[in-house]
């Protein structure tokens, strides 16, 4: 599956706007973009529907990145940045499932 990468970053700039944590965000995004097109490639995803999808793609990334390593570029010191960070990968997640999953994964 290809995400449309430009489409899904315009998205999150518009949903997450707040300049404080605008770096972050976007490399977050990056990392979400790039783990989720691994995890939409397995074959062990096909014919599931959308909300299985959106669910199993969220334990995947919440499984994969760690918000408390100060060594991640998306890294930031703050339990705030945690609740962003959690809200920023629905918000991918949902976007991803609903607009860019093709009949192969239906």
């Amino acid at each position: 599956m290809s995400i449309n990468k430009a489409e899904v970053y315009k998205a999150v700039e518009d949903k997450f706007p707040d300049p404080a944590f605008g770096t972050e965000v976007n490399t977050l995004t990056r990392e979400i973009l790039k783990l989720s097109n691994a995890w939409l490639d397995k074959p062990e995803n096909t014919g599931k529907s959308k909300r299985q999808l959106r669910k199993d793609l969220t334990i995947y990334l919440k499984e994969n990145l760690v918000f408390d390593d100060p060594k991640k570029p998306y890294y930031f010191p703050s339990f705030i940045w945690i609740m962003i960070a959690q809200a920023v990968i629905s918000f991918i997640v949902k976007y991803i499932i609903d607009n860019h999953s093709d009949d192969r994964y239906m």
